[in-house]
């Protein structure tokens, strides 16, 4: 087969520029990655100040009283309003919030980024992180503090994803990871 010059010279002026629109894509998602990385790590921070605010009562519901008292128009409704009932509304907020931030966590993850999922807070405050690494095999890069700490491969991308999911809508532990 006898391909011209001509030819030949469009066929790499063809592959050039699709060689360029992929780099442009391939910036525009590292971009992507970057800013849901700048968002996950300041989700993670807005958890650790509510956490440091949280910790000076004893309870959601006691917490949930304290403040319900600051409003001037209902202070009369709220005072003799009974701490169980702000216990379980406070647990209501606190469930609906997880459940918020775990789809997040889950959208993150699947577009690439390195998603926080865990603050070990024994061992001074170290973040857990996990990054999906390969999108056709579903492989995934475990991090603390940034540090690699193991890869993991399962078998298929809804397969990680879902393991991921259960990941972060379990409690600490139960994965094992």
């Amino acid at each position: 087969m006898i391909i011209t010059k001509r030819k030949h010279d469009s066929q790499i002026a063809l592959l050039e520029a699709k060689l360029a629109g992929s780099a442009t894509l391939i910036a525009q998602l590292e971009a992507r990655a970057i800013l849901a990385e700048q968002s996950a790590l300041k989700l993670v921070e807005q958890s650790k100040q509510s956490l440091r605010q949280a910790s000076a009562f004893s309870s959601a519901g006691e917490a949930a009283y304290a403040y319900a008292d600051e409003f001037e128009e209902c202070k009369g409704e709220w005072a003799s309003a009974n701490q169980d009932l702000w216990e379980y509304a406070a647990c209501g907020a606190i469930l609906f919030g997880q459940q918020h931030a775990a789809n997040a966590q889950i959208a993150f993850f699947k577009l690439g980024a390195c998603v926080p999922y865990y603050i070990d807070v024994d061992n001074q405050n170290k973040v857990m992180a996990a990054e999906l690494t390969d999108r056709v095999n579903g492989g995934i890069t475990i991090t603390v503090d940034g540090e690699y700490l193991r890869h993991l491969e399962i078998e298929g991308l809804e397969n990680t994803i879902q393991w991921f999911s259960n990941l972060v809508t379990s409690p600490p532990g139960w994965l094992g990871v």
